[in-house]
Protein backbone atom coordinates (compact mmCIF):
# COMPACT_ATOMS: atom_id res chain seq x y z
CA UNK A 1 0.00 0.00 0.00
CA UNK A 2 1.33 3.65 -1.20
CA UNK A 3 0.41 6.88 0.56
CA UNK A 4 1.47 10.16 -1.26
CA UNK A 5 3.07 13.18 0.61
CA UNK A 6 0.65 15.97 0.58
CA UNK A 7 3.71 18.53 -0.14
CA UNK A 8 5.63 16.98 -2.47
CA UNK A 9 3.79 14.69 -4.18
CA UNK A 10 6.06 11.79 -3.98
CA UNK A 11 4.77 8.09 -3.38
CA UNK A 12 6.01 7.05 0.16
CA UNK A 13 5.58 3.19 1.69
CA UNK A 14 3.33 2.44 4.23
CA UNK A 15 5.14 0.95 7.30
CA UNK A 16 5.97 -2.72 6.86
CA UNK A 17 6.87 -5.73 8.93
CA UNK A 18 10.21 -6.42 6.24
CA UNK A 19 11.80 -4.41 4.44
CA UNK A 20 11.42 -5.05 0.71
CA UNK A 21 13.93 -5.99 -1.15
CA UNK A 22 13.68 -6.80 -5.40
CA UNK A 23 12.30 -9.88 -6.41
CA UNK A 24 10.15 -10.05 -3.13
CA UNK A 25 6.74 -10.84 -3.33
CA UNK A 26 4.37 -7.80 -1.90
CA UNK A 27 1.82 -10.22 -0.43
CA UNK A 28 4.91 -11.66 1.74
CA UNK A 29 6.07 -8.23 2.89
CA UNK A 30 3.00 -7.16 5.34
CA UNK A 31 1.39 -9.24 8.35
CA UNK A 32 2.77 -11.07 10.93
CA UNK A 33 5.48 -14.18 11.36
CA UNK A 34 3.70 -17.38 13.01
CA UNK A 35 6.66 -17.02 15.82
CA UNK A 36 5.47 -13.60 16.49
CA UNK A 37 1.38 -14.97 17.06
CA UNK A 38 2.71 -17.65 18.91
CA UNK A 39 4.37 -15.03 21.26
CA UNK A 40 1.47 -12.95 21.38
CA UNK A 41 -1.00 -16.14 22.51
CA UNK A 42 1.58 -17.50 25.41
CA UNK A 43 1.72 -13.91 26.72
CA UNK A 44 -1.98 -13.54 26.49
CA UNK A 45 -2.41 -16.78 28.51
CA UNK A 46 -0.12 -16.05 31.41
CA UNK A 47 -2.06 -13.15 31.60
CA UNK A 48 -4.88 -14.75 31.86
CA UNK A 49 -3.52 -17.31 34.37
CA UNK A 50 -2.55 -14.62 36.73
CA UNK A 51 -6.03 -12.88 36.47
CA UNK A 52 -8.56 -15.83 36.69
CA UNK A 53 -8.06 -16.44 40.17
CA UNK A 54 -8.49 -12.71 41.26
CA UNK A 55 -11.87 -12.62 38.71
CA UNK A 56 -12.66 -15.72 40.79
CA UNK A 57 -12.29 -14.45 43.89
CA UNK A 58 -13.75 -11.28 43.35
CA UNK A 59 -17.15 -12.95 42.19
CA UNK A 60 -17.36 -14.92 45.17
CA UNK A 61 -16.82 -11.95 47.49
CA UNK A 62 -19.77 -10.28 45.54
CA UNK A 63 -21.88 -12.99 45.77
CA UNK A 64 -21.73 -13.60 49.43
CA UNK A 65 -21.50 -9.83 50.08
CA UNK A 66 -25.37 -9.75 48.31
CA UNK A 67 -26.33 -12.49 50.39
CA UNK A 68 -25.52 -11.24 53.41
CA UNK A 69 -27.01 -7.88 52.82
CA UNK A 70 -30.45 -9.67 51.44
CA UNK A 71 -30.45 -11.29 54.62
CA UNK A 72 -29.84 -8.48 57.06
CA UNK A 73 -32.37 -6.51 55.24
CA UNK A 74 -34.56 -9.32 55.71
CA UNK A 75 -34.39 -9.11 59.18
CA UNK A 76 -34.46 -5.37 59.72
CA UNK A 77 -37.76 -5.06 57.34
CA UNK A 78 -39.07 -7.74 60.12
CA UNK A 79 -38.18 -5.61 62.86
CA UNK A 80 -39.98 -2.15 60.83
CA UNK A 81 -42.82 -4.51 60.24
CA UNK A 82 -43.48 -5.18 63.67
CA UNK A 83 -42.94 -1.51 64.57
CA UNK A 84 -45.14 -0.04 62.26
CA UNK A 85 -47.74 -2.12 62.55
CA UNK A 86 -47.43 -2.42 66.56
CA UNK A 87 -47.76 -6.56 66.56
CA UNK A 88 -45.25 -9.23 66.77
CA UNK A 89 -43.48 -10.43 63.81
CA UNK A 90 -41.17 -12.99 62.99
CA UNK A 91 -38.56 -13.56 60.55
CA UNK A 92 -37.64 -16.90 59.53
CA UNK A 93 -34.52 -17.67 57.06
CA UNK A 94 -33.77 -21.00 55.94
CA UNK A 95 -32.28 -23.24 53.52
CA UNK A 96 -34.79 -24.74 51.15
CA UNK A 97 -34.13 -28.41 50.97
CA UNK A 98 -35.49 -29.22 47.90
CA UNK A 99 -33.87 -26.71 46.14
CA UNK A 100 -31.16 -25.95 48.03
CA UNK A 101 -31.88 -21.89 47.86
CA UNK A 102 -31.75 -19.38 50.24
CA UNK A 103 -35.20 -18.40 51.60
CA UNK A 104 -36.76 -15.45 53.78
CA UNK A 105 -40.45 -14.41 54.64
CA UNK A 106 -41.40 -11.92 57.65
CA UNK A 107 -45.07 -13.53 58.84
CA UNK A 108 -46.60 -13.59 62.78
CA UNK A 109 -46.85 -16.99 64.54
CA UNK A 110 -50.36 -17.38 63.40
CA UNK A 111 -50.26 -16.82 59.86
CA UNK A 112 -47.90 -19.46 57.06
CA UNK A 113 -44.90 -17.84 55.53
CA UNK A 114 -44.81 -16.58 52.36
CA UNK A 115 -41.30 -17.38 51.23
CA UNK A 116 -39.12 -15.43 48.83
CA UNK A 117 -35.74 -16.25 47.51
CA UNK A 118 -32.10 -14.77 47.99
CA UNK A 119 -31.12 -14.79 44.11
CA UNK A 120 -27.45 -15.35 44.75
CA UNK A 121 -26.79 -19.07 43.88
CA UNK A 122 -25.11 -21.62 46.38
CA UNK A 123 -25.14 -20.05 49.28
CA UNK A 124 -25.36 -21.67 52.55
CA UNK A 125 -26.29 -20.59 55.66
CA UNK A 126 -25.54 -22.22 59.09
CA UNK A 127 -27.70 -22.60 61.21
CA UNK A 128 -29.97 -23.95 58.09
CA UNK A 129 -32.85 -22.80 59.76
CA UNK A 130 -33.47 -19.47 62.05
CA UNK A 131 -36.30 -17.38 63.42
CA UNK A 132 -36.20 -14.57 65.38
CA UNK A 133 -39.12 -12.87 66.54
CA UNK A 134 -39.58 -9.52 67.13
CA UNK A 135 -42.21 -7.72 69.82
CA UNK A 136 -44.55 -4.60 68.75
CA UNK A 137 -41.69 -1.92 69.68
CA UNK A 138 -38.94 -4.42 67.32
CA UNK A 139 -36.77 -5.75 70.09
CA UNK A 140 -36.53 -9.19 70.02
CA UNK A 141 -35.80 -11.47 73.00
CA UNK A 142 -32.96 -13.33 74.43
CA UNK A 143 -33.17 -16.64 71.53
CA UNK A 144 -33.50 -14.04 69.00
CA UNK A 145 -30.00 -12.78 69.06
CA UNK A 146 -27.03 -14.96 67.43
CA UNK A 147 -25.32 -15.42 64.28
CA UNK A 148 -26.17 -16.81 60.87
CA UNK A 149 -22.73 -17.52 58.90
CA UNK A 150 -23.26 -17.52 55.32
CA UNK A 151 -20.83 -19.29 53.31
CA UNK A 152 -20.93 -20.18 49.35
CA UNK A 153 -20.57 -24.15 48.15
CA UNK A 154 -17.09 -23.65 46.26
CA UNK A 155 -15.48 -21.75 49.43
CA UNK A 156 -14.36 -18.29 50.19
CA UNK A 157 -13.85 -16.50 53.33
CA UNK A 158 -17.53 -16.49 55.81
CA UNK A 159 -19.50 -13.35 56.35
CA UNK A 160 -22.44 -13.03 59.03
CA UNK A 161 -25.05 -11.31 59.99
CA UNK A 162 -25.32 -10.80 63.91
CA UNK A 163 -28.63 -9.85 65.70
CA UNK A 164 -26.69 -8.46 68.92
CA UNK A 165 -29.01 -7.00 71.48
CA UNK A 166 -32.19 -7.13 73.04
CA UNK A 167 -32.69 -4.35 71.12
CA UNK A 168 -32.47 -6.24 67.54
CA UNK A 169 -29.40 -4.13 66.48
CA UNK A 170 -28.23 -5.73 63.31
CA UNK A 171 -25.21 -5.82 62.19
CA UNK A 172 -22.69 -7.54 59.45
CA UNK A 173 -19.01 -9.03 59.85
CA UNK A 174 -16.52 -11.53 57.84
CA UNK A 175 -14.17 -13.80 58.50
CA UNK A 176 -12.93 -14.02 62.29
CA UNK A 177 -15.73 -11.49 63.67
CA UNK A 178 -18.32 -14.15 63.09
CA UNK A 179 -17.10 -16.79 65.69
CA UNK A 180 -19.10 -17.02 68.17
CA UNK A 181 -17.08 -16.90 71.82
Amino acid sequence: MMIRNIFGGKVLPLMTTKRMREGDHPELAEGFTLLEALVVVFIIGILAAIAAPSWLSMLNNTRLRKGQDAIALAITDGQRQARQKKISQQVTIRQDPSTGKVQWAVHTSQNTPTWQNIEQEQLLIDPPSWTITFDDKGHTDESGTGTMLISLQNGGAPRCVIVQTLLGTVRKAQGDACIQP
